[in-house]
């Protein structure tokens, strides 16, 4: 039942965010403040993290991003600007983990903010996740 609620929530948020949130506004460059870019993850990027952090990423980020997180999910064709592909070394390397995490945590435009549902460990979890794609 509470994922089922969550789910809607998350469809509903985004649903809004088609209607009221100006495409233009989130195609503009994501500017993370210096701060939160620089906040290193406290979560060990170990087996347990990673899978908890897939199954998260499964569950509330393949719609858009992809089962590959590749940036192509059912929904992605909608979406402007398109989701970010994670298994693009350019994005990545530019991408500190604090950028990351303030970015899902955080959301924009048709990216709901994942603060609000998940704990911070799950978001640094989700972090390891996308940082192990790198490594395979």
């Amino acid at each position: 039942m509470k994922h089922s609620t969550l789910k809607l929530f998350a469809l509903a948020l985004a649903g809004w965010g088609l209607a009221v949130v100006p495409a233009a506004w989130s195609a503009e460059p994501w500017k993370v403040p210096a701060d939160e870019s620089k906040k290193k993850n406290p979560v060990k990027a170990d087996a347990g993290s990673i899978g908890k952090g897939k199954n998260i990423y499964m569950e509330r980020c393949a719609i858009c991003h992809g089962e590959k997180a590749d940036g192509k999910g059912a929904s992605a064709s909608a979406l402007n600007p398109p989701p970010a592909n994670f298994l693009d070394k350019k994005y990545m390397t530019a991408n500190s983990d604090g950028d990351l995490f303030y970015k899902t945590a955080n959301g924009r435009g048709m990216m709901p903010r994942w603060d609000i549902v998940l704990e911070e460990n799950d978001v640094w979890s989700v972090v390891n996740y996308l940082r192990s794609l790198g490594k395979k």
